[in-house]
């Protein structure tokens, strides 16, 4: 089973209660999700200070290292994302006719 993901706030409060000495059942039970979570997100967290953004925070604490590209299959389908991502923008682009033009 996945683990559970937790806002931004609840990662910047992981890392305040831990760095002032509170033991992980502890900060499970404040947060409300498992010990097991808590102790992924402060592996992840480990080299964080607090001053971090939440991109950087979000980036490290969800492991966003493993979604960057690394075959030229998965660049293409990045791309083909992004520029989805602005036909939508546009008026009048939906996604069913963005489909029929893909077919």
């Amino acid at each position: 089973m996945s683990q559970k993901l937790v806002t931004i706030e609840q990662l910047k409060q992981i890392l305040q209660l831990r760095n002032d000495g509170i033991a992980i059942r502890e900060i499970a039970h404040c947060i409300g999700i498992s010990r097991n979570s808590v102790r992924e997100y402060l592996t992840h967290l480990e080299t964080c200070n607090e001053n971090l953004t939440n991109k950087e925070l979000a980036d490290k604490g969800y492991n966003n290292d493993l979604l960057e590209p690394n075959t030229q299959k998965q660049k293409d389908l990045f791309q083909r994302f992004e520029s989805t991502q602005s036909e939508l923008s546009k008026t009048g682009v939906t996604c069913q006719l963005l489909w029929k033009e893909h077919l």
